[in-house]
């Protein structure tokens, strides 16, 4: 598979495979040739690893979570534990988000009741 293809297809771009190369989670020897293709063998790797980063994971937790998925099922509690850590952090980012949603939630809500006051 051709890099544009495969990156139209997961919806990512050249310079996230070249920042997923720069921090070592991926090789040159994933690529067949200088026409960026992807071997077949490699779109399912690139597909779990961009699955981790579209989780949220940084790039060295990700590579921590590869290292032990390569160490096999004896880390199965570890990378259970990371995936549990990153689950934890990803829900108080969306508790922050929620309270920010609420403050513009109210000034909608106080603005429209101005205009309403305003009106009358």
């Amino acid at each position: 598979m051709k890099c544009k293809e495969f990156c139209d297809c997961y919806g990512v771009t050249p310079e996230v495979l070249e920042e997923l190369m720069a921090a070592g989670l991926i090789g040159k020897e994933m690529f067949k040739g200088s026409l960026c293709e992807i071997s077949d063998s490699n779109v399912q790797n690139l597909n779990h690893i961009l699955t981790l980063k579209n989780a949220g994971m940084s790039l060295e937790s990700i590579g921590t979570y590869l290292e032990m998925e390569e160490a096999g099922t004896a880390t199965a509690s570890e990378r259970l534990r990371l995936l549990n850590e990153e689950r934890s952090r990803q829900l108080t980012n969306l508790h922050e988000w929620q309270k920010t949603l609420d403050r513009i939630d109210y000034l909608i809500v106080d603005l429209k009741r101005k205009q309403q006051k305003g009106a009358s």
